[in-house]
């Protein structure tokens, strides 16, 4: 038997407390994006980008992947899980 993943548990929960949630997979549902920030916001996810290695894009514009979970009323979760804790991650916790 395969090992569950702790997003999955936390669903598992969640749907258990009659909390009804989204079904993520879907297309069109709506991914974290950097389109709406300021500049200032902008150019730190910009400049965190290249700090990583990473190549300028041509928009400068950063899309998140899927979500973990959603509430039916729009308040998207992204769970938190042992594969996030790498060695990039203190330079995405010095973000202004």
């Amino acid at each position: 038997m395969g090992r569950i993943s702790k997003a999955k548990l936390l669903e598992a929960s969640l749907l258990n407390a009659g909390i009804p949630l989204r079904d993520t997979s879907k297309r069109g549902f709506s991914r974290a994006t950097s389109a709406g920030l300021d500049e200032a916001r902008q150019q730190a996810f910009s400049q965190l980008f290249r700090d990583l290695g990473g190549l300028e894009e041509a928009n400068g514009v950063f899309t998140a992947g899927d979500w973990d979970l959603a509430d039916d009323k729009g308040m998207y979760l992204e769970f938190d899980e042992d594969a996030h804790f790498h060695r990039y991650r203190g330079l995405t916790l010095k973000l202004p």
